[in-house]
């Protein structure tokens, strides 16, 4: 018995077409399934497959045997035909269990991609791409759905002062509290490096969302173990509650809007999203843009208001003090702007702006009037932005290069309160401005609740008491004895005192009594510009004890204490010289 092949090693007899068939059934690509098959029948097709296999290949051995005789061709034993027929059959096994199990390898690689396409790898929470699906798939008319979202406010700081290692513990640990405040139906996403979202399907009422935020907020802020972490963390937090048909995106908008609001009232705390919040943001963009655009344009100009020696009134500096030339609003006072500026970052480039410019100015005054500005005072303001910032020792080294004002005339005053919220990088920062040569003053002296002790710490030049010490300091004898405590300790550190907020001749009297080193305030000079006070500075550089007519209504009043406002000194003293 004999079978005849052709070239192609596919027998060429009468029953060919039969065999040809069999043989394409065996082709490995004729078992390999769509990975995307349910996988619960896998073993029930592997066996079919397996068996139909097996029965092709010996059905191609019957085939071949009995038609193979007719052909003509080269004889073939059957006793080969058989035993190749059982060796393609064993193989055809073997490549089909490979197959199942490549298979199920593609189809579990496959679900774990899903699953980390899905998941936060740092916290184990869901992220952006699963949030935004939950989202889409819960908001329809009518569903009692809403939305959290959570801020971290202090977590870069965290970062930059103990370690990313501990800011990814913070992190798992704030995941991990804010489920502890939610039920099992709420899902918690961290959208970006320190943001969060929780989607609650069952929202109930406002009420009942108040107090899940609420309780995120006390949990966030829980200390951590002293061994992890010494400070404490806060969170500020955004709600919003679905209505009408709103969409996912108007939705996250709105809670975005929330939570800029929480933010902006000091934070650590949470806000619900209401109508009028969003019309005051868009207010808030509005005025954002414009600062930006001032920025850009030049609309700030600077005032200054002089700086005054207690003892015999000589003028001995000046602090330049921003405002902005807004187009419309006119003349626009920093209290509306400079808070604005800091959340933004926007007080860097400001700041720098008005070193530059003042800088400028002084040294133009020291250059024309040689005698009267020879030992004149510079004072410039500088945001906590800007002293733990990286460009400040830049920008103060590149405004005395362009104006060439030494530096021994350059003033930076940094609040109090700003110093004291990280005291260690304060000093590191002093350190390296006393380097360049300029003077540092501590300004609002008295309103941050550092410790006394760190005055013998910190390298500064002058102490600009706060406003809320010369309020009293006429009638109160407390505020006086406070006074003169706080200015002989800073003369035994070497510590100059300025009070600021003067604004009474009794008050300039007084302080003039309590070794208080300068004074400050409307009582001398409101903030003018800088061709304004050149112009007074030309005709008086010592201001009088006293205007005369405010000494007579001191006498008036039969020798009593009494404030008697006389606002603008300096002008009133100069306006005759600068009418002729």
């Amino acid at each position: 018995m004999s079978i005849c092949h052709r070239g192609d090693g596919i027998p060429s007899s009468g029953g060919s077409r039969v065999v040809h068939m069999l043989y394409s059934m065996l082709k490995p690509t004729a078992l390999v399934k769509p990975v995307s098959r349910p996988a619960g029948s896998a073993a029930l097709r592997l066996a079919v497959t397996v068996a139909l296999a097996a029965l092709a290949t010996v059905g191609l051995g019957v085939v071949a045997i009995f038609s193979g005789a007719s052909t003509g061709g080269r004889a073939v034993p059957a006793s080969l035909v058989v035993a190749g027929t059982a060796v393609l059959a064993a193989v055809q096994v073997v490549l089909s269990l490979y197959l199942y199990r490549a298979r199920t390898d593609l189809a579990r690689r496959h679900a774990e991609i899903e699953g980390m396409a899905s998941v936060d790898a740092l916290t184990g929470a869901a992220n952006r791409r699963a949030f935004e699906c939950e989202l889409e798939r819960h908001v329809r008319p009518g569903a009692e759905l809403a939305l959290l979202l959570i801020d971290l406010d202090n977590l870069k700081s965290i970062n930059d002062s103990v370690g990313h290692s501990v800011g990814d513990e913070v992190l798992r640990g704030t995941v991990q509290r804010i489920q502890s405040c939610l039920r099992t139906t709420d899902v918690v996403s961290r959208l970006s490096g320190d943001e969060f979202a929780v989607l609650l399907p069952r929202a109930g009422d406002r009420d009942d969302l108040e107090v899940i935020a609420r309780r995120i907020v006390e949990a966030v802020q829980r200390p951590y173990p002293a061994e992890l972490l010494s400070c404490t963390i806060s969170a500020s937090v955004g709600v919003v509650m679905m209505e009408g048909e709103a969409g996912p995106g108007e939705l996250l908008r709105n809670a975005d809007v929330a939570l800029m609001c929480a933010k902006r009232q000091g934070k650590s705390r949470y806000v619900l999203y209401r109508a009028e919040i969003h019309s005051s943001e868009v207010e808030r963009i509005a005025f954002e843009r414009d600062l930006r655009t001032a920025l850009e344009r030049d609309q700030f100009i600077l005032h200054y208001q002089p700086i005054v020696d207690s003892k015999n009134r000589r003028i001995l500096g000046v602090e330049a003090l921003v405002r902005w030339q807004h187009p419309e609003r006119g003349l626009v006072p920093p209290l509306d702007f400079i808070p604005l500026a800091e959340e933004t970052g926007l007080i860097v480039p400001l700041g720098a702006w008005v070193l530059r410019e003042a800088c400028i100015q002084t040294q133009k005054w020291r250059t024309n009037y040689p005698k009267l500005f020879k030992d004149f005072l510079l004072s410039v303001n500088v945001s906590a932005r800007q002293l733990f910032g990286t460009q400040l020792q830049n920008d103060v080294v590149a405004a005395l290069n362009e104006s060439g004002l030494d530096p021994r005339h350059l003033v930076l005053e940094i609040v109090e309160s700003q110093v004291m919220t990280d005291v260690h990088a304060a000093l590191r920062q002093f350190a390296a401005l006393k380097e360049i040569g300029v003077r540092i003053a501590i300004d609002d002296f008295g309103t941050g609740y550092s410790s006394l002790g760190y005055l013998q710490d910190l390298p500064v030049d002058f102490l600009k008491l706060d406003k809320s010490f010369t309020d009293n300091i006429a009638e109160s004898v407390k505020s006086q004895e406070l006074m003169r405590t706080v200015a002989q300790l800073s003369r035994a550190l070497s510590i100059a005192t300025v009070a600021e907020g003067v604004e009474t001749l009794e008050q300039a009297d007084v302080l003039n009594t309590l070794d208080v080193n300068l004074c400050q305030g409307f009582y001398f000079a409101r903030p003018i510009d800088a061709a304004s006070l050149s112009r007074m500075l030309k005709r008086v550089r010592h201001l009088p004890e006293a205007v005369p007519a405010a000494r007579g209504l001191a006498r008036a009043a039969g020798g009593r204490r009494i404030n008697v406002p006389v606002p603008n000194l300096l002008a009133r003293v100069a306006a005759p010289h600068l009418s002729n």
